[in-house]
């Protein structure tokens, strides 16, 4: 007698969802993203806490005096080569063509909207902080050479700053496991460092705006990142799929 094995029924075959990418390269475990998440949360609350405290404060207008008296042409032309690069609607156009570039790279247009997300939300993270501290700006008539034209918004944190530095740290993440990192790295500091400069060069930021900027960005961006990644996650177990290109 010959025995026979009977296999179950499967039912209908099932074609396996592509699962989103996981984006981010976030260059650490999903444990470090959340420390990292939880570290930049208590980082945005100190800001906003020192933005009230410094609200009032203009002891700081020495250090951009200091700054504006080494005037030149090229530290002019830098300045204002920054103070229009890096201006809201220059931002939003570096910002789309960021997420072009990822999406094209990636092969994902989830990929370019995810990093494009992300800069932005570094980026307006500020403009939360700017409403609620509302620092004026430095006095622009003290400046012993005036740069750039006088600007009324609220001061704290710099938007450019904030901008570049979100541009920088996505960048940065997103090469972290490429062998260019280590000059993405350097050039997005390099770059920040200069934007920082020629801001308080021109007397529209005090030093503590620029900082504060930066450091708004950083953590905005890393919020962002966590988010993302639990987007990706969730979506991938109840089985959706990356748009391609």
């Amino acid at each position: 007698m010959v025995n026979s094995t009977v296999h179950p029924h499967t039912g209908p075959a099932q074609t396996s969802a592509r699962p989103l990418p996981r984006w981010s390269g976030w260059p650490g475990s999903p444990q470090s993203l959340r420390i990292a998440a939880s570290t930049a949360a208590v980082g945005l609350v100190a800001m906003l806490v020192a933005g009230l405290a410094l609200r009032g404060s203009r002891t700081e207008i020495s250090a951009d005096l200091l700054l504006n008296r080494l005037h030149s042409p090229v530290l002019d032309a830098i300045s204002q080569a920054v103070s229009v690069a890096f201006q809201p609607a220059s931002a939003v156009v570096i910002g789309v063509l960021l997420a072009a570039v990822v999406a094209l790279w990636s092969g994902h247009l989830v990929a370019g909207l995810a990093a494009g997300a992300t800069v932005a939300c570094g980026w307006l993270v500020t403009g939360a902080l700017k409403l609620i501290v509302a620092r004026p700006r430095p006095e622009w008539t003290d400046a012993v050479h005036r740069v750039v034209a006088p600007e009324t918004d609220a001061s704290y944190p710099s938007g450019h700053v904030a901008f570049v530095t979100a541009l920088a740290t996505v960048l940065v993440l997103l090469t972290w496991r490429t062998t260019p990192r280590r000059w993405v790295l350097a050039g997005g500091v390099a770059l920040v460092a200069v934007t920082a400069l020629a801001r308080v060069y021109a007397v529209v930021h005090y030093p503590s705006d620029v900082v504060a900027g930066a450091v708004c960005a950083v953590c905005g961006v890393i919020l962002a990142f966590a988010a993302m990644e639990l987007f990706v996650r969730r979506r991938s177990r109840t089985g959706g799929t990356a748009t391609t290109l």
